[in-house]
């Protein structure tokens, strides 16, 4: 048996529906990033999600282009409102997204200083927490990195911020959360972790959860909708 291929042109959906119109095909498959990396420009995923539905297709989304794009949409929309941020990151991480506003965060590096210090330095008043490794599909080599940063860190962050008086925490999940078994996902389905990153995320939720007597919690579930 040999997949027949079709490309359509990029965020054209009028092109995309016209080819699956035509498709005789008993399975069809809507590939797509979902974030373009030479450009930064996010796919028309509710297009794409109504066409699937319209023809019968499925979908798969390869968002690893998406690494530091809902973080740095976040900063420039934070500066633009003119709060002062203060943004934990790697010594190593790349800055391209945001070198046009940097000069207006304060920056420290998360593998040079502790978390702690960066408290005493500043009074926060909120914390937006949006860091994550993510792998779609680990190795046993992956998990105690994967729960440092995803379990280990985060826990670090919410303790501090009880210890020095913030108002309020604001986190993010993932639909990898729920089960991916029929598409498209949403949170009406059943929590059912799709892989290990799924179930740290999940973890530190439980964890969150404990906290809501001492700060304000919000998470939100990002969806590929």
């Amino acid at each position: 048996c040999k997949a027949e291929k079709n490309r359509y042109r990029h965020a054209d959906m009028k092109h995309l529906e016209e080819l699956l119109k035509n498709s005789n095909a008993r399975l069809k498959l809507i590939a797509t990033d979902g974030v373009f990396s030479m450009d930064g420009v996010v796919a028309p995923l509710k297009d794409i999600v109504v066409l699937a539905k319209k023809y019968d297709a499925m979908i798969m989304i390869d968002d690893c282009h998406a690494t530091g794009f809902l973080g740095s949409h976040m900063l420039e929309a934070l500066v633009a409102n003119e709060y002062k941020v203060i943004a934990l990151k790697r010594s190593t991480s790349n800055m391209w997204r945001i070198s046009n506003i940097k000069n207006n965060v304060t920056f420290y590096d998360v593998d040079q200083i502790t978390v702690s210090d960066i408290f005493c330095n500043h009074k926060i008043d909120v914390i937006v927490h949006m860091a994550t490794l993510y792998k779609k599909y680990e190795e046993s080599s992956d998990i105690h990195e994967m729960v440092d940063a995803n379990i280990t860190f985060p826990l670090e962050l919410l303790a501090q911020s009880v210890k020095h008086g913030v108002k309020g925490f604001i986190n993010t999940g993932t639909f990898f959360e729920y089960d991916c078994s029929k598409q498209p996902v949403d949170e009406d389905v059943a929590v059912k972790a799709f892989n290990f990153y799924a179930k740290t995320k999940l973890a530190f939720e439980a964890a969150l959860k404990t906290y809501t007597d001492d700060l304000c919690i919000n998470t939100f579930k990002l969806f590929s909708l």
